[in-house]
């Protein structure tokens, strides 16, 4: 018989309607996840299975859900996504269209990638197959299926059969929130806010924290301006506390009727960075109405703190016209690797490097590796990817 016009036996038919209701059982049940990755592993005949959410910005990787994975090379995998040639595939390769790492560079220069050499071929892994499920700037979600020496290589078959579950999987996840960094339960409001990389925080007028977005509660974690301490927001420095301290005690002293007061901004410095501005805005629209128990929001604070150069690699390939090639060089340049190490990570010649070099000066029109890193800093988002 046919399916997706292609022939498939009626046994095989059976398992993938079978798989297909088992994917949307996990939208009641997500701890029903590892067992399925179990059945979709055996389906399509590997040793692993997880499902990630992959952050190009940071080069980190959250493992949301797995299966048949050994620790050491879980482990491997999540420290080497700056190395690895499908980190930047999902800006040139669709949701629901299966891939191998392999076919990203070719065989030849995959065996010689520094990925292959140092985390693959030590835990004899030939190749992988993978699923891009869902994508948001530089952070996407996928089902990769790590294809191990006993299983053989990769074949189309394979492919088809990630390809007939993907969609399923992809909307099953959704469902479950599974690959997302918000929660389905959050506010329109917090959500716009965990977009921003501003960190933004509530106070109220004491200090007490009513909400921090995602980029405040990064900040707070790296303790290097702002901490939390008691679910009080503080300053690092002693100086910016006391400050922090006047500006938010002049907005309780204003009498309920009268206007309040302009923002009042606060220097704090940086155990990281340079010295960052605080700007603390006192609130009295539907902000001001936001609540926990008997404390009210009283003023917003905005941090800004300077951020790493970062690649906007879909932006860029779409602008430029930049093939997948030259943006995996551009996103290697732009983490400050220098040509040699380049061409050791994607396994091809020095010469090939500054080819793929020469060609994006060409395009962007850049005089230079400065010019265009400061091209990409241009193109940074005031939101998190």
């Amino acid at each position: 018989m046919t399916f997706d016009n292609a022939m498939i036996s009626q046994a095989e038919f059976d398992e993938v309607l079978e798989l297909i209701e088992a994917i949307y059982d996990t939208v009641a049940d997500p701890g029903l996840w590892p067992q399925l990755l179990e059945r979709i592993s055996m389906h399509i005949g590997t040793g692993c299975v997880g499902l990630s959410l992959v952050d190009t910005r940071t080069y980190e990787i959250r493992v949301a859900a797995h299966w048949g994975a050994q620790p050491e090379f879980l482990q491997a995998m999540m420290q080497s996504v700056s190395i690895n040639p499908a980190t930047t595939a999902h800006w040139y390769i669709d949701v629901d269209e299966p891939f191998t790492v392999e076919s990203l560079l070719g065989r030849d220069r995959y065996h010689n990638s520094r990925f292959y050499r140092t985390i693959n071929a030590p835990n004899n892994c030939v190749d992988g197959l993978i699923s891009i499920l869902n994508r948001s700037g530089d952070r996407y979600g996928n089902i990769a299926l790590p294809r191990f020496t006993e299983h053989g290589p990769i074949t189309k078959i394979d492919l088809l059969r990630l390809k007939r579950l993907s969609p399923h999987i992809r909307r099953a996840v959704t469902l479950t929130d599974m690959l997302d960094s918000q929660s389905l339960s959050k506010s329109l409001l917090n959500q716009t806010f965990d977009l921003l990389s501003t960190a933004i925080i509530l106070v109220d007028k004491g200090g007490y924290i009513l909400h921090a977005n995602q980029a405040a509660e990064t900040m707070m974690n790296k303790a290097s301006v702002i901490w939390r301490k008691g679910g009080n927001l503080h300053a690092c420095d002693d100086q910016g506390e006391k400050h922090l301290k006047t500006a938010l005690g002049q907005l309780d002293a204003v009498p309920r009727m009268m206007p309040r007061p302009p923002a009042a901004s606060v220097a704090l410095s940086s155990h990281s960075a340079d010295d960052v501005t605080a700007w603390v805005l006192p609130l009295d629209s539907e902000l001001g109405r936001l609540r926990r128990g008997a404390r009210a929001a009283t003023a917003a604070i905005l941090i800004r703190e300077a951020v790493e150069s970062q690649l906007p690699g879909s932006l860029l390939m779409k602008r430029f016209d930049l093939t997948p090639a030259q943006v995996r060089v551009l996103s290697l340049l732009s983490q400050g690797q220098p040509a040699s190490d380049v061409a050791d990570i994607l396994g091809i010649s020095i010469h090939t490097v500054r080819s793929h070099m020469q060609q994006i000066f060409a395009k962007t029109c850049s005089k230079g590796l400065p010019e265009l890193l400061h091209l990409c800093r241009r193109h940074l988002a005031p939101i998190l990817a």
